[in-house]
């Protein structure tokens, strides 16, 4: 399997990508204004940045970097999902007997 961009990752797992790319950010995983990677999950083979760069009207280049998911990472964001679904389990219940 090739690595993935978010979105992908994200159509694989049947969750939305801005819900994926959210959560990935309430729990630092990724940063919350570039969308990149933490340095220790890159290194651990989870995620790879990829540093692209596109050509604007006047003749600059722009460099930008993609974060993408390697087969390793989709292993790791599926248990990140089944976490967060475990969490949001937890506290239901805990809500439910305060009542």
């Amino acid at each position: 399997m090739p690595d993935l961009m978010l979105n992908q990752a994200a159509s694989i797992l049947e969750v939305g990508s801005v819900t994926l790319t959210r959560k990935l950010k309430q729990k630092g995983v990724i940063g919350k204004t570039n969308n990149l990677p933490r340095l220790d999950l890159v290194k651990q083979g989870y995620f790879r940045v990829d540093v692209r760069s596109y050509r604007r009207p006047s003749g600059i280049e722009v460099p930008y970097s993609v974060t993408l998911v390697t087969p390793n990472g989709m292993a790791y964001l599926r248990d990140f999902l089944e976490q967060e679904e475990q969490e949001k389990e937890v506290q239901t219940c805990n809500q439910e007997q305060q009542h």
